[in-house]
């Protein structure tokens, strides 16, 4: 992140010019969640799906973008179009058609799934 900040540095002063940075509520709240749940927990989180199965966490990883404007959505007021709900139909289906949501075990009823992997 070091290397990222140095590189990026001149690019933000060149960009912002005398513009000086103001802490608000908004902008600690929302590094704060960029910095404890997308990087701390989500990476925790990626880390044991890829303990239990690399393919299968790579195929879930897909996932995020809808998630993020789900999560834009809610939190946010964002509208959700056409092409969101397009998107994310297509990446379900690729899940589908991955085979890392099984359509059979999805159906069973849950007294007679199998224990998972």
């Amino acid at each position: 992140m070091i290397l990222g900040l140095i590189f990026l540095l001149p690019f933000a002063v060149a960009l912002n010019g005398d513009a000086v940075l103001q802490a608000t509520p908004q902008l600690v709240g929302g590094l704060g969640w960029s910095i404890l749940m997308v990087s701390v927990i989500a990476n925790a989180l990626l880390f044991t799906m890829q303990k239990r199965d690399p393919l299968w966490a790579s195929t879930w990883l897909l996932l995020a973008l809808v998630f993020s404007y789900l999560q834009a959505a809610l939190m946010l007021g964002e509208p959700i179009g056409a092409f969101d709900v397009i998107g994310s139909a297509l990446v379900v289906a690729g899940l589908i058609v991955s085979g890392t949501i099984d359509l059979r075990r999805v159906a069973v009823a849950p007294a007679q799934r199998p224990p998972p992997r």
